[in-house]
C-alpha cells in the first residue's frame, strides 16, 4: 500500500501586540467570533474552545444573509504554550499554528494540509484572511 504524503502550505502575519496578549486572544472562544472567519460576508456562531491535547474547538461560519454554513472543528494533539498549537480538523487534515517573538513582534503561521480538489491560492487566501481579521482583533485590544 502507498503512503502519499499531503502537500503543506503556509501563511504567516506579524502582530503588534505581546505574545501573552496574542496567545490568550487566540485561545479564547469569546474572541473567536471575531476573527475566525475568511470574509467580512460571514460571521462565526457557537464557537467552543477545550484547550488540552484531546480536548479541541468547534464553531459554524455562516454567511450574514443565511444561505450558507460551514461547521468546523479540530482536536488538539498538541499544545506547548504560548508557542504551539497542532490539530486535526474534522476532514482530518493537519494544522500547526506558530506562535513566535521576532524584534517585539508577534509572528504568527499557519502550516496546513491541503485539500487536493480545491485551488491552492484559495486556500492559502482562505488561510491568510482568517490571520488578517485576527491581527485586526487583537491589535485593537488594549
Amino acid at each position: 500500500m502507498e503512503n502519499k504524503q499531503k502537500e503543506i502550505l503556509s501563511v504567516g502575519i506579524t502582530i503588534n501586540q505581546s505574545l501573552d496578549l496574542v496567545w490568550d486572544t487566540w485561545v479564547d472562544e469569546n474572541h473567536m467570533k471575531y476573527w475566525m472567519m475568511i470574509s467580512s460576508d460571514y460571521e462565526v456562531k457557537d464557537a467552543k474552545n477545550d484547550l488540552r491535547i484531546g480536548g479541541g474547538y468547534s464553531y459554524k461560519m455562516c454567511s450574514k444573509i443565511g444561505d450558507i454554513q460551514f461547521d468546523y472543528a479540530g482536536t488538539y494533539i498538541d499544545i506547548e504554550l504560548k508557542r504551539l498549537l497542532v490539530f486535526t480538523m474534522n476532514d482530518n487534515r493537519r494544522v500547526e499554528v506558530q506562535f513566535s517573538v521576532i524584534e517585539d513582534v508577534v509572528h504568527v503561521e499557519f502550516h496546513f494540509e491541503v485539500v487536493s480538489e480545491q485551488d491552492y491560492d484559495v486556500q492559502v487566501q482562505g488561510w491568510q484572511a482568517m490571520l488578517v481579521f485576527f491581527k485586526k482583533h487583537v491589535e485593537s485590544l488594549i
